[in-house]
């Protein structure tokens, strides 16, 4: 045992050692690199591998390797702890002891993977120093604040991992005095605030970033304010039981432990997304003089400005929801090779749990995975439309094509895995012979998603069908048919869980059986849902009206214009930037108003500025402006508007079905009406008009797709909860899967490790020949789009890598825990010897 207790300091002294080492290299860069930029222009720019390693691999290849391989890692370090600490609440509070030894054995894998993680962090930001120099400087000339925070949240991650994982067994049961019950739940109250804040700030609410620098104080306050208050609240309900327990500690350690993964994300997600889309930089690169010396391209703005660049939210999202997926999947990859190596029933029966657990987390992120991709490609196009292009329909098109097979494979092998586990339940099923005709769907579905607009084919194989596209790419290749399919994939798969979570239970109880708290928590749900869906419809009435502007004398101008629901504002036919200077001669200029606004111009503010003359408002009637309404755009609308009326309708309807005891049917109703409005009527019936008619309203009907699926998974599930958390629970026998199902877990971890490879290479070629987007132009000898070819075979190389290094890890992390078993067996055997 003394033995075992080194082994595992010198595991912990180790690991520490190598985050300092990651946070020293990140403080050092601004030191020794911010100088450079004083230097002259024939300053050193790249450097190369030293021989004769540089014969072998090229700068960018090492670069895109070290990186996709620290991504890797680090999602599944982020991911992971998300949903161990959700599987302990579970264990919490339903007392099952299985899900907290569960959630044990995750972090496990966390702390054995965590160090490479690291490791790998150190050797990319050594890889930029010693070949990019002056992109270094550039970097840490505008973000060198961040570096510190970034090293010492390394240290709180740290710290938190090895607490959390090491305190497990010593923080359990009840407390033996009010007061360690009392900093217990101070510290989850403490921790949860902190990470409701953080998802707050870099996800939804950005502009809250500059208030928090400015004014500190005041979000101290008030932080503290609000925890006091919460803290008595949660002391007033805990008094009888000691005021929390030594559980609750432990909790609010996983919860710091999440808390410093996800800014660590966030806070490196800056540093990307900066090369992407920097802030106070037009579409055309006009430089915003607030932000950037036009004439330099040095940065003059606050480092919290920089840090909420247009595409931070999207992909602070994004990344936080695949990155769960991505450790889901690989718990589950993990727990089948347990499966395959594994010779006791005990055994087979724990890792075909674990299995099925992480196959679960997969799903459950996986399918809100498109939605948060969809914003983040949403959000491409509105801050640089030409790269959005570039993206969708130039040269990185076949990539989505690509994309489109490897999420087809996840989403059919997820379907396959669920129809297979129907098995270990015991009685009759009559559910699965349903499941093949979902998978039908989903393999038609998926089909159509894959289905190019624009065929590689010769001049004489396009002569030979005489026309511009193929019969089918013209109708199936279009983004009207793709995201129909997308929408049809996930709620198959969605009603393909419902149906494996029914088959595991039995006649659900009748409603008034859940209590109060299924009432009032169905009736929020659906209230949530139908006010989500009525900003949606509110939103959808295009209003476009045309005036005069009169210019007494040239100069340059500024106008801001401000709607409820986003405006834009054209002289003569160009966009005029709001709050941005242009110059203006002194003439008369056509002014037209295009804005979303429910109501007429009720609401709307038109302001302009002068040099040297104060700000003053353009009201409607000084520039004679007269409502236009496009009469087809309007049509359209109405039908977008009936749908969302008929979705709140439905879910209030379906409300009612589930309160007096018909909730399957309410179930049905709902999936039923979303899947005739997101499928049918918003692609066949009206999507393919707009796209020839009124293309502009196709961003419309996205949006209308995305949010009436949502809203109608979110209703759904909770019904589904309510209609059987008393529910009879049926035998299920663990460890008797059949082996082609650990293969599909296998197949589903080396899947979304391709696929999380091939967006990272669409990700940073989106930038082209710039590293940061018309700041810092590439020119090195590797300033190309890489070809197909070449782009597979690093990507095939990384994903082998990876896969060989986690496997690598988990063997250690396996082989210590076995030897520690035969140890204490050994002891065991020799204590019965001398009894003996």
């Amino acid at each position: 045992m003394v033995l075992h207790r080194h082994d595992q300091f010198g595991k912990w002294a180790y690991r520490c050692v190598l985050i300092a080492v990651v946070a020293a290299t990140l403080i050092a860069v601004s030191a020794e690199f911010q100088p450079l930029l004083a230097q002259d222009e024939g300053s050193e720019e790249y450097r190369e591998l030293p021989a004769p390693v540089n014969r072998w691999i090229d700068n960018r290849t090492a670069v895109w390797i070290g990186m996709q391989l620290h991504l890797m890692f680090g999602a599944f370090v982020l991911g992971v702890p998300i949903f161990a600490l959700i599987v302990e609440v579970i264990g919490m509070t339903s007392g099952d002891e299985r899900f907290d030894k569960l959630a044990k054995e995750f972090m496990k894998l966390i702390s054995a993977a965590f160090s490479t993680t690291a490791a790998l962090g150190g050797l990319c930001v050594f890889l930029l120093i010693g070949l990019y120099p002056k992109f270094t400087s550039h970097w840490s000339t505008i973000f060198h604040k961040s570096f510190y925070i970034y090293g010492l949240a390394f240290f709180g991650e740290a710290f938190s991992l090895y607490l959390y994982y090491y305190s497990w067994n010593r923080l359990k049961g009840v407390c033996n005095c009010r007061v360690k019950g009392a900093l217990s739940s101070a510290l989850l109250w403490f921790s949860l605030l902190c990470l409701l804040l953080l998802l707050v700030v870099s996800m939804v609410k950005t502009g809250w970033m500059a208030s928090m620098v400015n004014e500190p104080g005041k979000w101290i306050t008030g932080f503290l304010a609000v925890f006091a208050i919460g803290q008595v609240a949660i002391w007033f309900l805990l008094a009888k039981r000691g005021f929390g327990t030594l559980k609750m500690a432990h909790l609010g350690l996983g919860l710091f432990l999440n808390f410093f993964g996800i800014f660590i994300m966030v806070l490196a997600n800056t540093w990307t997304t900066h090369m992407m889309a920097p802030t106070g930089v037009s579409p055309l690169g006009e430089l915003n003089p607030e932000f950037w010396n036009p004439e330099t391209k040095e940065w003059l703005g606050p480092i919290y400005s920089a840090v909420a660049n247009p595409l931070w939210a999207p992909i602070n999202i994004h990344r936080i929801i695949a990155n769960v997926t991505f450790g889901g999947f690989i718990v589950g990859a993990y727990a089948a090779v347990m499966f395959l190596t594994s010779k006791k029933e005990e055994d087979l029966a724990h890792y075909d749990w674990m299995g099925y657990i992480g196959n679960f987390v997969g799903i459950a992120a996986l399918i809100p995975l498109p939605f948060a991709g969809y914003y983040l490609g949403r959000e491409v196009y509105g801050t640089n439309p030409s790269m959005g292009l570039l993206m969708m329909g130039g040269g990185f098109s076949w990539a989505f094509i690509i994309q489109a097979i490897l999420i087809g494979m996840l989403f059919i092998g997820v379907n396959y895995y669920l129809w297979i586990g129907m098995g270990r339940v015991e009685g009759d099923d009559p559910y699965s012979r349903h499941i093949k005709f979902l998978v039908c769907i989903i393999f038609l579905a998926f089909a159509v998603w894959l289905t190019p607009h624009n065929l590689p084919l010769s001049g004489q194989e396009r002569a030979l069908i005489g026309e511009q596209y193929h019969k089918f790419s013209s109708w199936f290749g279009v983004m009207v048919a793709k995201n129909a399919a997308v929408q049809l994939i996930i709620l198959a798969t969605f009603f393909s869980f419902l149906l494996y979570q029914r088959r595991s239970k039995g006649e659900p109880l009748p409603f008034r059986d859940q209590g109060p708290v299924g009432y009032i928590t169905v009736s929020v749900v659906g209230a949530i849902c139908i006010m989500v869906l009525m900003s949606n419809y509110r939103s959808q009435q295009h209003e476009s009206v045309n005036g005069k502007l009169k210019v007494e004398k040239e100069g340059e101008y500024k106008f801001y214009v401000t709607a409820k629901y986003g405006a834009t504002l054209k002289l003569d036919g160009q966009i005029v930037p709001s709050g941005r200077g242009i110059t203006l001669e002194a003439s008369t200029f056509s002014l037209q108003l295009n804005f979303w606004k429910l109501g007429g111009l009720k609401d709307l503010r038109i302001e302009w500025e002068e040099l040297q003359i104060p700000r003053k408002d353009l009201t409607p009637e000084t520039l004679g402006l007269t409502g236009e309404k496009t009469k087809t755009d309007i049509g359209f609308l109405k039908h977008i508007q009936f749908l969302l009326g008929m979705q709140m309708a439905v879910i209030v309807l379906a409300g009612i079905l589930t309160f007096v005891n018909f909730g399957k049917l309410a179930q049905a109703v709902i999936l039923g009406v979303t899947i005739y409005s997101a499928v049918v009527h918003l692609s066949a019936v009206i999507g393919y008009d707009i796209m020839a008619r009124a293309n502009p309203l196709l961003r419309n009907v996205s949006v209308t797709q995305v949010l009436l699926v949502i809203t109608c998974l979110l209703f759904t599930t909770f019904v589904d909860i309510f209609l059987y958390r008393k529910a009879k629970t049926m035998t299920i026998n663990w460890g008797k899967m059949p082996v082609r199902s650990q293969y599909v877990l296998l197949m589903l971890c080396i899947t979304i490790v391709m696929l999380m490879g091939l967006m990272g290479f669409i990700r940073s070629g989106l930038r082209e020949n710039w590293h940061v987007t018309y700041i810092l132009r590439d020119t090195s000898q590797t300033a190309f789009t890489p070809t197909y070819t070449y782009m597979a075979i690093v990507v095939a190389s990384i994903c082998a890598i990876f896969l060989s290094l986690a496997a690598f890890v988990f063997w250690l992390a396996a082989l210590g825990d076995s030897a520690h078993d035969e140890g204490e067996e050994s002891e065991e055997t020799a204590a019965d010897a001398t009894s003996l």
